[in-house]
């Protein structure tokens, strides 16, 4: 019998442990799926552009209590782009004890600050202003300024 009562004494022993085992693991995964939790988002690099438009173009990737991923980070570098204000948006993040701090770091195009019309004897710097849809404080956009010249060209050939 005593033999029995050892053999009990040492299941239990070893079921307790396999019980403490078992609970540090779900621990241990609850505290790694909190760690994996977005806790904040910021914002770098916008001078013109605010935060919160930034914030708002991103929400629905990169929600605090969200789980972070690479395509939710993917999905929000999309859409910040999608804005056309940036020449580059990255999206870095870093695991802290409270949970992924996000970072939105932004490079933002170039702004037009002025435009001048050179050499124009023939046709009114205002006239040729309503012509073309670059304005003073927009952004560099290569392609509405490639339009703006074909309008000029056609502005010209009209008005000889």
């Amino acid at each position: 019998m005593k033999f029995l009562g050892r053999i009990g004494m040492h299941t239990r022993g070893r079921a307790a442990a396999t019980l403490w085992v078992v609970s540090l693991f779900l621990w241990s995964a609850t505290v790694q799926a909190q760690q994996n939790l977005i806790a904040s988002v910021q914002v770098t690099g916008n001078e013109y552009i605010s935060r919160d438009a930034i914030l708002d173009a991103a929400k629905d990737a990169l929600r605090i209590g969200s789980e972070y991923s690479d395509q939710a980070a993917n999905a929000a570098r999309a859409a910040v782009l999608r804005m056309g204000y940036f020449a580059e948006v990255t999206v870095s993040h870093e695991v802290t004890p409270e949970g992924v701090t996000v970072t939105i770091a932004v490079v933002e195009r170039k702004r037009i600050e002025q435009i001048a019309f050179v050499g124009n004897t023939v046709i009114s710097d205002s006239v040729l202003q309503e012509a073309i849809r670059t304005r003073v404080g927009h952004v560099v956009d290569n392609e509405v300024i490639r339009r703006d010249v074909g309008r000029l060209e056609e502005q010209y050939s009209r008005q000889g």
